[in-house]
């Protein structure tokens, strides 16, 4: 590893910004191995002293976003309550969001794609959602929502919010394009809509589940 002139830190964070731009040029059956490795200037033993496997690259990838995210909320939903979720200062985070989510457009768009294969048993999509999922439930339990059914929080928080994200930062710029839109224009519009329907179904079914738990 000395030949490579680098700390070891520096060697495989390089060949995971390596690895995420051959994913994402190639798709993750099409990327070798060998491409990611002239890419991140690295041999292969490297690469393997550090991953096992491809799989173990795409993990540690979707681990590196799903840190981020939660970082993320660490700093920005610290104190959420449910008057802040319908203020002007949490949809400003949401934007803040979405921004981040756009930098990660190509781990999540390999992320949904692997998902999304038939008869696939790569559940990668679900290894990326459910540890922001499983953290905003234990925030709203926090918020005195304790009623919570678990089975249809995760229907609601996948199938409504975190889903339409991931595809829409995956599409935006084909959809942009095929439609004749500027792409800029088209995050300001969906992010708005989101924030006008995702947000107030949230209040909605957070306030049922509080009015259940109370009965």
């Amino acid at each position: 590893m000395g030949s490579d002139n680098t700390s070891g830190n520096e060697g495989r964070q390089r060949i995971l910004d390596a690895a995420r731009e051959v994913f994402a040029e190639k798709g993750f059956d099409g990327a070798r191995v060998d491409e990611i490795a002239k890419r991140a200037k690295a041999n292969k033993a490297l690469i393997y002293y550090y991953f096992e496997s491809k799989d173990r690259i795409l993990a540690e990838l979707i681990k590196e976003s799903v840190d981020e995210l939660l970082a993320f909320k660490d700093i920005y939903l610290k104190d959420l309550h449910v008057d802040y979720i319908d203020s002007d200062q949490y949809k400003k985070v949401v934007d803040m969001l979405f921004d981040l989510l756009e930098s990660k457009k190509d781990i999540i768009r390999i992320i949904a794609i692997e998902g999304l294969k038939g008869g696939s048993e790569d559940y990668s999509v679900f290894q990326f959602i459910d540890p922001v999922m499983q953290d905003s439930q234990e925030r709203v339990r926090k918020m005195g929502f304790t009623g919570i059914d678990n089975r249809k929080f995760c229907l609601f928080s996948i199938f409504t919010g975190m889903i339409p994200i991931m595809m829409f930062v995956s599409l935006k710029d084909k959809w942009a394009q095929y439609y004749g839109y500027d792409g800029q224009e088209a995050m300001a519009e969906f992010t708005k809509l989101y924030k006008e329907h995702f947000i107030h179904a949230m209040i909605d079914i957070l306030t049922h589940y509080d009015k259940n738990s109370a009965d």
